[in-house]
């Protein structure tokens, strides 16, 4: 009796143990991953961290340590391995956000492969990054993301610290949304870029805000879109901007 009660206790351990060892199964430096985890002194854990050449245990460290800097020093050397986008297509934020803080132009490649593939909330804090991240590179990312309409809101500021021609159409389109965050956004962002194929569609904007009676001060819509056609540098926005007149 007490043989079989032993054999199914060990089929109920198997998994736990097959779990935790796969946690270590792409790391045979195990001895730096723990100096890098457990050494006393900091300088200590960063000259591990330096003599580590697989990915796993890398990752390891990132995954398991309470220092931000040590979890930056892993991912910085993670970034040179081919396969690191890998890490990012199940990450709750951790990797993507140890890459924010980063902030490197080497950084920005994977930031834009978590925006296309990684899970919802891994792509909010991209496209918050994006919000004061300047690169061109992620404007094709960013335009692709219109579509989402659960960032999209998100997708246009960052459009706005972006500005590109290549968004002008797409943000257009959105105008016409009913969500007033993603409309004041696509606003901003057509102002900021400053072509004149906005003019129409944000005068249309500016006479269906008018009719609403209310006064551009109090009326931030009707505010941002009136600035976007100064910017752009269509005249008819500025007599709005004085005295809410008629178009």
């Amino acid at each position: 009796m007490k043989q079989y009660i032993l054999f199914f206790f060990c089929l109920l351990l198997l998994p736990v143990l097959q779990v935790q060892g796969a946690n270590w199964s792409e790391c045979s430096q195990e001895n730096l991953v723990k100096t890098a985890l457990q050494a006393s002194h900091l300088k200590e854990r960063e000259k591990a961290i330096t003599k580590i050449s697989e990915k796993g245990c890398l990752a390891q460290v990132a995954a398991k340590t309470k220092e931000k800097r040590i979890r930056l020093i892993c991912v910085e050397k993670l970034i040179g391995y081919s396969s690191f986008t890998d890490y990012l297509l199940n990450d709750n934020g951790m990797f993507v956000n140890a890459l924010i803080d980063l902030n490197k132009p080497e950084t920005v490649p994977p930031l834009i492969f978590a925006l296309k593939n990684g899970h919802i909330g891994a792509r909010i804090l991209v496209t918050k990054a994006f919000s004061t991240i300047k690169d061109s590179r992620v404007v094709d990312a960013l335009i692709n993301e219109l579509k989402n309409k659960e960032i999209n809101h998100l997708v246009v500021k960052a459009l706005a610290n972006n500005p590109d021609q290549k968004a002008v159409i797409p943000l257009i389109n959105l105008l016409s949304t009913e969500h007033f965050w993603t409309k004041y956004g696509a606003i901003v962002a057509l102002g900021n870029i400053g072509d004149k194929r906005a003019v129409n569609p944000l005068i249309k904007i500016l006479k269906h805000e008018l009719d609403l009676g209310e006064s551009v001060q109090f009326n931030s819509l009707l505010h941002r879109t009136a600035e976007a056609l100064g910017k752009i540098g269509d005249q008819r926005a500025y007599l709005k901007m004085n005295d809410g007149s008629s178009l």
